[in-house]
């Protein structure tokens, strides 16, 4: 294998850019490295939360045992039931020995209030109750909840505290007493705890750790001022509440983070821990950045040596390149002297023939385009002429008149009109006031069904009616306002065709009373002005049509919005550029003739 071959020269780059071996060996211990330690990690954060779990629905279990105990104290059932037979004295110790009960039994570990009142006006609290404190606690948000809570408990969420000196939140849990006889509600339970015992267990975490509840209320956060905030809309809280629990890698405000979370599932809370990914995997990043580096080095030096080899390799190359470059600009049979016998001089003998092969397939594609133009012209020569049409039409517009049938005369007359404009004239510019003419036209024909069930008003000022726009693109929309909008609807149809100069634009507004656009459709309609979909398989495709025009003639700053509601009308507006017609073309009947 001579070196004088180019696979000879391809040859000896491979044995030089070993490099690319060395890459995908470091590439593939590397990552598998990365994703055990990865794992390893999330077991051991995944243990730690579930302990930190446990010891807050411990917690959560001690406030559940103690509301169970107190509803089922026959002492305090029978006080709720008849406070008026019970002395201050005695609701005093019995209340208080309950709570010295639970004191002593469920509430242990924690900073606590107790609370449970009757419907007498009664309140019995571990906590001091100021005069009109009963009165307060009815109108809590809360209060409407737990008497239609039945038997289930009901978790508060209380930003302030009961004594006023002291500014912790409360978490708490409430419910209803039931008379065991009667099965009659007799009172009210609560018990709190301060939110600062939960975020106590929840600082044993490393990183940021907070409590939420199922709708992403943030419960308990080591900075207060996050108390009771509302983080659904963050995209990673979305998706910690659709599981149980689980980890994830995500960008929190520009940031990388581990993401993880677990469920406690007697209150459906969530427990989420956020540590930044770098200082989990700081040491694994300060080795690659050393590998890197090395490998850098070696890419460097390998580089160095095969852009001296490439250079001899790529040269005629280059040539062969720029020749093609100038097939654009040249005549297609300009072709490169041949020098050499290796496998690049046998690609520019390649290359010599394909430029012969293209000249004759150019020559070829032109003979062709011109038997179809010929076959295209003789077919249009074939067809009707589309003046005999409008001649016809005006004689019969003549006989009608002569028969004194001046409805049919009149309908024949917007007819000839519009279809002069259709197919007369080769301009596609005309002035606004013809364009509003072909519009009135249009009208006269459709209200030979509708009657007086459609009514178009203009509101056009008569400086802009000199204002250049497309020809026909205000009848595609009148044409849907009438037979989407107006056709099913109740009542009277009106279209309102308004036009305004806005900082050097025609703005075109038409307005209808009808039954508005499906929300769905509306967004398939407007999506369409945007995408390549062929429109043939859009709805309205004369309104996409009309967009598409505007936007070849003018730019994509120009084109058509569309507001609509539904049953509500719809709004379709036209931007145009404000360019005015120095000199009018009348070849349309005036509008108020």
């Amino acid at each position: 294998m001579g070196f004088r071959t180019i696979q000879g020269k391809i040859f000896v780059s491979m044995f030089f850019f070993l490099i690319i071996p060395f890459c995908l060996t470091f590439f593939y211990l590397d990552k598998p490295l990365e994703k055990t330690i990865e794992s390893k990690i999330g077991t051991s954060i995944q243990d730690a939360l579930n302990l930190v779990s446990l010891n807050i629905d411990n917690t959560l279990e001690q406030m559940l045992n103690s509301i169970t105990a107190i509803s089922l104290d026959q002492n305090i059932l029978s006080m709720l039931k008849k406070p008026s037979q019970y002395t201050d004295y005695e609701k005093f110790r019995i209340s208080n020995n309950m709570m010295k009960t639970l004191h002593n039994s469920y509430l242990i570990n924690t900073e606590n209030y107790l609370t449970f009142m009757d419907f007498s006006g009664g309140l019995y609290t571990s906590w001091y109750a100021m005069p009109g404190k009963y009165e307060q606690l009815k109108s809590t948000s809360w209060y409407p909840d737990i008497l239609n809570s039945k038997d289930r408990f009901l978790w508060i969420y209380q930003p302030d505290n009961y004594t006023f000196t002291d500014k912790r939140p409360l978490i708490s849990v409430a419910k209803l007493i039931r008379d065991t006889s009667s099965n009659d509600n007799i009172g009210i339970v609560m018990i709190s705890i301060v939110e600062s015992d939960i975020r106590k267990i929840l600082m044993q975490l490393e990183g940021e750790v907070f409590l939420i509840d199922k709708n992403g209320i943030v419960l308990s956060h080591a900075e207060p001022s996050f108390f009771r905030k509302d983080l659904s809309g963050e995209p990673y809280i979305q998706k910690v509440i659709k599981t149980e629990k689980g980890q994830m890698i995500d960008e929190i405000n520009n940031k990388k983070m581990i993401v993880s979370y677990r469920t406690i599932h007697k209150t459906d809370w969530k427990i989420v821990q956020l540590i930044p990914y770098d200082t989990v995997f700081k040491e694994i990043f300060n080795i690659r950045k050393a590998n890197i580096f090395i490998v850098g080095v070696i890419f460097l030096v390998f580089l160095l040596i095969s852009i001296s080899i490439s250079f001899r390799i790529s040269k005629p190359l280059k040539l062969l390149k720029k020749k093609m470059a100038d097939i654009d600009n040249q005549d297609s049979s300009d072709m490169i002297d041949v020098k050499g016998t290796d496998e690049i001089a046998s690609l520019i003998h390649t290359y010599n023939k394909m430029i012969i092969r293209i000249k004759d397939l150019l020559d070829r594609l032109k003979m062709e385009y011109k038997q179809k133009e010929d076959m295209r012209f003789r077919a249009l020569q074939s067809q009707i002429n589309p003046h005999f049409i409008l001649n016809t039409l005006n004689n019969i517009k003549w006989m009608a008149y002569i028969r004194k049938d001046h409805e049919v005369a009149e309908m024949l007359s917007c007819m000839a009109v519009i279809l002069e404009g259709s197919i007369g004239r080769d301009e596609d510019i005309i002035t606004l006031k013809q364009e509003i003419a072909y519009i009135h036209n249009y009208v006269i024909l459709q209200k030979i069904k509708y009657n007086e069930l459609l009514s178009i008003i203009y509101d056009i000022p008569e400086d802009l009616l000199q204002c250049e726009v497309i020809k026909f693109i205000l009848q595609p929309i009148v044409e849907n306002s009438i037979y989407h909008g107006i056709d099913q609807m109740k009542g009277k149809g009106v279209i309102h065709i308004a036009a305004t100069r806005l900082d050097h634009q025609l703005v075109i507004q038409i307005k209808d009373n009808g039954l508005g656009i499906d929300p769905v459709k509306l967004e398939e309609i407007r999506y369409s002005f945007t995408s390549k979909q062929d429109v043939r398989k859009i709805n309205r495709v004369g309104i996409r049509n009309v967009h598409d025009r505007i936007q070849l003639q003018y730019g994509k700053k120009y084109g058509i919005t569309i507001h609509s509601e539904r049953f509500a009308g719809t709004i379709v507006e036209i931007v145009l550029p404000a360019d005015v017609r120095k000199e009018e073309k009348a070849y349309v009947e005036d509008i108020d003739r």
